[in-house]
């Protein structure tokens, strides 16, 4: 492999794409706490060029927050295209929770240092709830990081990242099972692209 030439991946976010392949991996125990777990891709159903491996990273962190500090109700992981111009799309994903809720104090710094909240969760990786982490993920895919919440009605962290719209074959999707870096059932191709041309469409350094 050439040098400036790294993996990226064509991923689907529709029905049965990532959102629902991520989400599986917490139904169970979402539905040992009794709680409703939902998944819905609000944008269009074309696939874009990512880096699976991260957006799965970033979206099980705020599906673990919610699920463990959820005391009952739901929770609810959403998706769209915010906004595109030409081939590149603006993504947004965001995972809702109907647990305690967090301070308006607290929400100013949940991304951005360890700290631990009013309702006993803590940004950092040992506590399970690795804000910081998804931050620097979404800046390295040239996007931010926010949030918003009602203390005791639950609260959205919310992510948005760059990815640039793909037009693939018909019969990709028949083979997007078993092709994203070893894991099967995550709806991701992975395919070459030359870095400088990702950095210059992003318009990166």
């Amino acid at each position: 492999q050439g040098k400036g030439v790294a993996e990226v991946d064509i991923v689907r976010m529709g029905e049965a794409g990532l959102l629902d392949d991520v989400a599986k991996g917490f139904r169970a125990s979402a539905e040992q706490r009794g709680l409703a777990l939902s998944t819905n891709w609000e944008g269009p159903d074309v696939a874009y060029q990512a880096d699976a491996q991260r957006l799965r990273q970033m979206l099980s962190i705020l599906i673990d927050n919610a699920v463990r500090h959820t005391g009952e109700g739901h929770i609810a992981v959403a998706g769209t295209e915010a906004a595109r111009e030409g081939s590149m799309a603006v993504l947004r994903f965001e995972v809702s929770d109907t647990g305690s809720g967090l301070s308006a104090e607290h929400l100013q710094q949940v991304f951005h240092a360890p700290s631990r909240m009013s309702d006993g969760r803590t940004s950092d990786a040992n506590g399970g709830l690795d804000l910081p982490l998804v931050h620097r993920l979404a800046r390295l895919m040239h996007g931010d990081t926010g949030a918003k919440s009602t203390p005791g009605e639950g609260a959205t962290f919310w992510f948005r990242i760059r990815a640039q719209v793909v037009e693939i074959a018909s019969n990709v999707s028949e083979h997007n099972h078993v092709m994203d870096r070893g894991e099967p059932g995550s709806n991701a191709l992975s395919v070459s692209v030359d870095i400088g041309d990702l950095r210059r469409r992003f318009g990166g350094d």
